[in-house]
């Protein structure tokens, strides 16, 4: 279970980086001003995507904490 542990601790690290990445470009192009509506949308997107991809991760911890393997390999 410990190589699981180790899967899953980098996959959450993942997406903590990804957060914190898209959370800086929106910083930054704050700071240059203007900012075309598209970017901003496309930066939204990418911040749903990662929002839906952290609730299956947790979404499959809670099923190998259950030891519900059918649903795992789903």
């Amino acid at each position: 279970m410990q190589h699981n542990s180790n899967i899953i601790g980098r996959l959450f690290a993942s997406f903590a980086d990804l957060e914190q990445g898209s959370v800086s470009a929106k910083g930054t192009l704050k700071a240059r001003g203007t900012i075309p509506p598209k970017v901003l949308e496309r930066l939204d997107s990418y911040d749903d995507v990662l929002a839906k991809q952290r609730a299956l991760a947790s979404s499959l911890c809670e099923h190998i904490n259950k030891g519900n393997w059918d649903e795992v390999t789903r």
